[in-house]
């Protein structure tokens, strides 16, 4: 790397070195350097202006003068400038202990053009991010018509609502394509609503919420299949928990999609718990913990990217496409807060949500007709202290 090295004392330069950093060569040899020893620092400025050389200083050369000697007042030494051929050269500064000073000028033409390079390559994959995400978008809206009446005709057959259909095999295959209709529905709908998030387009529709009655409705809709799984649910929610200020369809999504993960991945006899509470800062916490098989420690930060699988193999055990823990996040930042994991692989997984203090709101009598009626499901509210099939309904 070929610099200049200049020293200054009583702001007038007085050796002038040229150096090659790669060959450990330092010598007086001037030969490229327009002035001679002697010059204030004023007039290195001017004749670098003069030159022609520096790009910003083409279209007002006094303002960049001006500029560029009020910096150097203020000891704003360190400054990167094009030139005319399309070099770059870094300029620092150096105060020594006597008042003088020492300035490099150094050539990272090299550095510029590779940081040029990788700007072009991330520029060109968030690019390709973005067209993914639109292409994942709009295939999921045409995927999701023709579902959409899949389900809707296999469940007429399945219920028989023009009359018997005959061999009770024609049922059960109808049952069958019902739930795969479903399935691959819901797999949809969690590609669209992660692309909508990644795409910038996803939107919340706040309101305040008893965050409370919202998380008994998710694990009303989670204790049927904790039931036949043979776990228990624990539920810690108190009474006089505060509302929250968010979107009530997203908050019940991140709930059931933890809620979940945490059964689907635990052992028969094992324990799941969802617990609410507000923290110190007024902050809103959920924790959904359970005694399930774990995550190793190398593979938590994983777990959080799009479609990643702990276990890849075709057999593996567990069913999933690997979009439930990062949507939460997603969701959970889109609210402004945090979602953290705790997991020992053979001792249980805890995910903890943090919604920030700015959301919580003060809390609303509980005939408030703010919800009357749960958003899934249409079901009325529910009672003051609910209990679970399974579950040790602690309040």
């Amino acid at each position: 790397v070929l610099s200049f090295v200049f020293f200054f004392k009583q702001k007038t330069a007085y050796e002038i070195y040229q150096c090659d950093w790669s060959s450990d060569v330092c010598s007086s040899d001037l030969s490229q350097v327009v002035l001679d020893a002697g010059f204030a620092y004023h007039d290195l400025c001017r004749a670098m202006v003069e030159s022609g050389q520096i790009v910003e200083a083409r279209d007002d050369g006094e303002a960049w003068l001006s500029e560029r000697l009020a910096h150097h007042r203020l000891g704003r030494n360190r400054e990167e400038l094009q030139l005319a051929d399309g070099r770059w050269i870094k300029i620092a500064e150096r105060r020594t202990r006597d008042g003088d000073f020492v300035m490099v000028s150094s050539d990272i033409t090299d550095v510029k053009r590779r940081e040029a390079v990788l700007t072009e390559a991330r520029q060109q994959a968030e690019f390709a991010n973005r067209a993914k995400s639109e292409f994942l978008a709009n295939m999921s809206h045409e995927l999701r018509t023709p579902l959409n009446a899949i389900i809707g005709f296999s469940e007429m057959i399945r219920d028989g609502a023009f009359g018997p259909v005959g061999s009770e095999k024609y049922i059960e295959y109808a049952g069958d394509i019902h739930d795969s209709g479903s399935h691959l529905l819901g797999l949809i709908n969690d590609i669209l609503d992660l692309s909508k998030i990644e795409a910038g387009e996803s939107t919340l529709n706040e309101e305040t919420i008893d965050i409370a009655r919202a998380a008994h409705a998710c694990v009303r809709l989670i204790d049927a299949r904790a039931r036949a799984d043979e776990l228990v649910l624990d539920v810690d929610i108190p009474d006089d928990l505060p509302h929250l200020f968010a979107d009530e369809r997203k908050v019940k999504q991140i709930f059931i999609n933890l809620l979940s993960n945490a059964v689907k991945f635990t052992e028969p006899g094992g324990r799941v718990s969802l617990r609410v509470s507000v923290r110190a800062d007024r902050a809103i916490e959920a924790v959904v913990a359970d005694t399930g098989i774990g995550i190793a420690p190398q593979d938590i930060d994983q777990v959080m990217t799009p479609f990643f699988q702990v276990d890849s193999r075709l057999a593996r055990k567990y069913e999933g496409t690997g979009l439930g823990l990062p949507l939460c996040k997603s969701l959970v930042v889109l609210h402004g807060g945090s979602l953290d994991l705790e997991s020992e692989v053979g001792v249980g997984t805890s995910a903890r949500v943090v919604f920030p203090a700015t959301r919580t709101r003060a809390l609303l009598p509980r005939s408030c007709a703010l919800t009357p009626r749960c958003a899934i499901g249409g079901a009325p509210c529910a009672p003051a202290t609910p209990e679970y099939g399974t579950s040790r309904g602690a309040r």
